[in-house]
């Protein structure tokens, strides 16, 4: 089961769809670095793109899954503590499953979780600084 963290800031900034696109990559993949263990894969292919601002904006949200670690709230501590290195405001919700929430560093939102059954790391860019029109599709790297 994949969260969905709802609701729309529609906060912009001034970076490119590809600058947007590739910091959102940046950070879901550095999450995964820090563990190493699991065996993450694409849950959707390439980063999703949708319409925001007054529709004449585009963001990316993506996500990355794996199967479950067996230490869970070690796990989301780990994931806490870099997202608050980076500036994020990051907030770790212990039970059920520890799940952690976050804003910041030119992102819109993040969430790790660790469950039930999956490990998902899911992120959604603000709205880039162009025409949605414009945006071209770059191939996703492998992780």
């Amino acid at each position: 089961m994949l969260l969905t963290i709802g609701g729309c800031l529609n906060q912009n900034n001034d970076l490119s769809s590809t600058e947007t696109e590739d910091r959102l990559r940046g950070i879901v993949e550095r999450t995964a670095d820090l563990l190493p263990d699991q065996e993450w894969r694409r849950s959707a292919g390439e980063p999703d793109e949708e319409l925001c601002g007054e529709n004449d904006r585009v963001r990316f949200t993506w996500s990355i899954v794996a199967d479950p670690g067996t230490e869970h709230l070690r796990d989301a501590q780990r994931v806490r503590q870099k997202w608050d290195d980076l500036g994020m405001d990051v907030r770790l919700v212990e039970e059920p499953n520890p799940v952690v929430y976050a804003t910041g560093a030119e992102l819109e939102r993040m969430y790790f979780s660790t469950g039930p059954g999956l490990y998902v790391i899911a992120g959604t860019s603000l709205c880039a600084a162009e025409d949605p029109h414009a945006v071209e599709r770059r191939p996703t790297s492998a992780h």
